[in-house]
Order: structure tokens, then sequence, then C-alpha cells
């Protein structure tokens, strides 16, 4: 482009910008654009570099930078590669057009054209009025590919943790899948926070001493979760298979990692008062259990005692009332030895001989195929219930179109159709793991009750924690005496194993000489012992029915490869009825 030759005297600034916007990227690179202004041969006296978008006025603090240099009169004309390149916004554009004019820029020069003064003023708006254009067209396309992605199921943005936004398909099409590498942890966090036993500050050092990495990005590179972050994972109800857009709730058509319950438990925990607070030491039990007669958190603490006898050293750990309350509170210190040592009664009261538990997990296994006919039945009507709802949003938006409902009425009742129909959705989704879920609880109070005071003795800080919690809720500590609410199942199971594990010891032990005798005493032992599976089967379902989540841990079969049956050679021969 060939420039006045009256202009060469004047002082130019160069404005050279790159911006991210999807037709920009086009455009010559920063590089370009200096290398082609200083080719021009005309007196810069001074460069601005930016990488920023200029669709909004007050975000490019160079070009605010350039425009009060001009202003002060340290310089009479603009070199820029196009006019977007300085402005694509009208209050921006109306700023420099009113300089030209006013003659503070006496020049504007871009590789196309030079803008003067004198120059017909709708020349300059033509040029600037496009580059807006632009950014209007652009922004209008990008809300109608985002409202119909949202309306394909598919969340606008960045997949959170554990997920990952699939970049193979062309864009609008893109959806969001499993992250492989961080699915596993992701999930893992859940489950820790959803035993009550930890806080996102302690989940964090786990999964963290684990190897959990976050996603690298463009911007930031693969690192340690923050803090703020596990709090925002465990709020975001992205995780339930639904997302957030515009403040309404959508059905997603991603894969869940939680159910609406597990959520709405977290929910509960992260504002419960007395939840685990984050210490210096980590310890089993502090945070679950509270003083018998004041009320406070139970804490630990450990102390060193040096030993005259052989000049070393010892550490005991105790455990105490934190004594917060203005009262005073008698209760005196107890040790970890002594504290554990009611632990391991309680789980060895509890346990079961394998063939016990070989015989109830294969009855359970029976009854859950009589279970999945009746959750089928379940899900059908839920189906329904779901299609209700539907035809109900339907009448409601024609009634509206025909003009018949006011707008206050039918967004109300828009808003409350659309939450009743995402409920019953996810009780449709729970409905068909509900079955598969119960039966594996109640497999997991057997093979709890099998191997838990094995587990224990020979467990972690955290194994042991959780096998505490396990058995109920409530714990208090009084004149050094654990007492608790015990779970149900493991109630019923305490009361009548140990009597009926004695009558089957008793007929092995025997020798009553009539083997007919001997199969009627095993089968109506046996008849009891099936009676007392579905009945903590029962306790199981209603207990998951009421409450909406609960957590049995599942154990590991110490003996699983090498069975142990004083009845029978294997499970498949044991008798699985009374019959």
């Amino acid at each position: 482009m060939q420039v006045t030759r009256r202009r060469e005297h004047l002082r130019y600034v160069l404005y050279a910008r790159k911006s991210s916007e999807d037709k920009d990227r086009q455009v010559q690179s920063i590089d370009d654009q200096l290398k082609w202004a200083r080719g021009l041969g005309l007196n810069i006296v001074k460069v601005w570099e930016e990488e920023r978008s200029a669709k909004r006025p007050g975000n490019r603090p160079r070009f605010d930078e350039m425009v009060q240099f001009i202003e002060q009169g340290y310089a009479d004309g603009i070199i820029s590669w196009q006019v977007n390149r300085l402005s694509r916004n009208p209050v921006e554009s109306a700023k420099l057009q009113w300089l030209l004019q006013e003659i503070v820029i006496q020049s504007i020069v871009t590789h196309e054209r030079e803008y003067l003064p004198s120059d017909n003023a709708i020349l300059f708006s033509i040029e600037s009025g496009m580059a807006n254009q632009y950014i209007l067209e652009l922004r209008a396309n990008s809300r109608r590919g985002v409202l119909s992605k949202v309306s394909k199921g598919w969340f606008p943005g960045m997949a959170p943790h554990g997920y990952l936004n699939d970049k193979s398909a062309e864009r609008g099409d893109r959806t969001i899948l499993d992250d492989p590498e961080r699915w596993t942890y992701v999930r893992r966090m859940w489950d820790l926070m959803l035993t009550g036993n930890y806080n996102p500050r302690q989940i964090r050092r786990i999964v963290t001493a684990e190897g959990f990495r976050t996603r690298p990005t463009k911007r930031k590179p693969s690192g340690v979760i923050t803090t703020a972050a596990m709090y925002k994972l465990f709020t975001n109800i992205f995780y339930t298979g639904m997302f957030e857009f515009m403040g309404e709730a959508h059905q997603g058509k991603h894969k869940r990692m939680v159910t609406l319950s597990e959520y709405q438990r977290v929910q509960q925990l992260l504002g419960a008062k007395g939840r685990p607070r984050p210490q210096s030491r980590e310890f089993s039990y502090t945070g679950l259990i509270r003083c018998g007669e004041c009320g406070c958190l139970v804490t630990a603490e450990t102390k060193i005692k040096y030993l005259k006898s052989t000049g070393s050293t010892r550490a005991y750990t105790y455990y105490r009332c934190t004594k917060q309350k203005q009262f005073p509170c008698s209760q005196r210190t107890i040790r970890l030895e002594d504290l554990e040592a009611q632990i391991v009664r309680v789980l060895t009261s509890l346990t079961i001989l394998p063939e016990f538990k070989d015989w109830a997990l294969k009855v359970l296994a029976r009854e859950s195929k009589v279970e999945l006919n009746y959750r089928a039945d379940k899900h059908r009507q839920l189906a329904r219930v779901v299609e209700d709802y539907e035809q109900e949003l339907y009448d409601v938006n024609k009634t509206y179109t025909r003009g018949n409902l006011d707008d206050d009425f039918y967004l109300a009742e828009k808003q409350s159709l659309r939450a009743k129909i995402l409920t019953a959705k996810q009780e449709l989704e729970d409905s068909r793991t509900d079955a598969d879920k119960w039966l594996t609880l109640s497999e997991n109070v057997f093979l709890f009750a099998s191997h838990a005071a094995e587990t224990f003795a020979n467990g972690d800080i955290r194994t042991r924690r959780e096998l505490f919690s396990a058995l109920g809720g409530r714990f208090t500590l009084t004149n050094g005496v654990v007492t608790y609410e015990e779970a149900r199942w493991f109630q019923r199971l305490s009361e009548e194993s140990s009597q009926l594990q004695r009558q089957i010891e008793a007929v092995r032990t025997s020798k009553i000489g009539n083997l007919h005798l001997e199969i009627a005493e095993i089968a109506a032992i046996l008849r009891n012992w099936l009676r007392l599976v579905q009945e903590i089967r029962t306790l199981v379902t209603e207990a998951a029915s009421e409450s909406g989540y609960l957590r049995i841990p599942r154990l590991e079969d110490p003996h699983k490869d090498n069975p142990l049956h004083f009845l029978y050679g294997s499970t498949e021969e044991a008798p699985c009825s009374a019959e």
C-alpha cells in the first residue's frame, strides 16, 4: 500500500494484535504484522503487541495505553494490519473515529488503505461496523450451537475431573467421554467422602499419595488437585448424569458417576457440623466418637514416654474428650490399645463360619433373580411416570402458545414439571441398578462378618476406621467404654448366628451313627440360617431404600482360593433351601 508522501513526517505507533477467535486464527501472526509495518518506511515511535479479544470494550490494557499515548500528543497516527485489529466493538470504534475526526489521529494505515481526517466518515464507520457485525453474528451462531448441544443432552463446556471432552468429532457434534486414566480415582474420592469419615482435604492427600494428577490443559500442566477444586468437585451435579446451564438443570447423556442419593448425602456431609477436620496427624477414630457425658467430640494425641530401664522412648496414643463446652467434664483418657480391644471383641462376636457365609451368598444370588423380575416391573412403572410428566409439559406448552396461560403461571408450571421429569428419570436410572446394588450390600454383610476381625488385625489406620464406622452410628465414649447404635443387620447376626454355629459344631463333633438323623439335624439348622439370611437381606434393603445411600465395606475373602467346607466338598453341593 502506498502512503501519502506528506504523511511520512508523522509519528506513528504500531498496534499488532492476535486473537483466539475462530476467524482471526487465519490472520497474519504478530511477527508478520511487525515485519509488514516496518517495511512501510514510516516513523514508528512505539510498538504495542497484544493477544486479547477486541469484542468487548475495556478488555485490552495495551490498546488503552496506546490511545492515551496518542491523546497526550506523543504520536500522530496508527499502523495496524486491518481495522478489525484495532476494534471489533462500537465503543472503541467510535473512540477512534472521533479522534480521527478531531485530527488527534491524523492517519490510520492498514495493509489495504490509509484513513485520513478528510475522508468521508461513512467509510471508516462501514469498516468498523463490519468488524462489529462479525462479532454479533459469531455470538448468535455460538449461542445457537450451544443451545442445540444442550437440547441433545451434552454439557457445552469443559468436562470436570474424571471426564474428557471428545475432540475427535466435528464441532457441534462433540460429546463427553469417561477419562480412563482418572475415572477410578474420582470415583474413589466419592467413595471416601460417602463414608463420612473423611473431609475433602483428607481425601485430597489420600488420592494425591496414590498418584492422582489433574488433566493437563493448554494453559496449565498436570498437577496436584487443589482443595478448592475438591470442594467444587463434590458440589458439581454433573457427576449424577445431569448438568446445569443458565440456571436450569438438564438431563445429560454422559455416563453418571454417582447416584442422586449419593450426591445428596455428600451435600449433607459437606454442610454437617462436626465433620472430620484436617489434622497434622492422622488417627483412626477421631471425628467418629463423642463424649457420653458432655457430647463433645473425642480427640486423640500421641505422647512420648522415656523408659528409664532401657533408656529408650515409646509412643502412646490416647483418646479423650475435647472438653470444649463450658461446664466441666469428668471423663478421663483411654489408651488406643484398650479402645481397639473393645472393637476386636465386637468384630469377633460377628464372625461366622466359612460354610455359613458361602450358604448365605448362594441363597442371595438365587433370590436376586426373583428380585430382578420385580425391579423390571418397577422400571416399567417409572417409565410410564416419565411419559405422563412429559405429556403434561407438552400440554402446558401447547396451551401457552394458544395464549391461554399467563407468563408467570406458565414459567412456574414449566419449571415444576421439568424438575419432576428430571427426578423421575433419575429414579428410572436408579431402578436399573437397585437389584444389583442391594444384592451386593447383602453379600457385604456376610463377607464383613466372616473376615472383619482378621482384616482389622492386619489393617492400616484407614481400614480400621472404616470397619469401626461400619458397625453402626452415634458412637460415644463413657468411662472408657465405647457404646453405639448397632446396625440392625449386625445386631440380628450377632444374636442368632452364634447359637446356630454352636449347633452345627455339635453335629460335626457328635457320633450319632445315624446318617439320616444327622442330615435331618443339619437341614433344621440350615432352615433357621436361611431365614436369618432373608431377614438380614430385608433389613439391608429397607435401610437402603429409606436413606437412599448405604455403605457396607466389601472385604476380600482370605480363603477364596482354598475354601474350607467341613460338611460338603464345595458350595455347589451345599443345600440352599429347606426342602
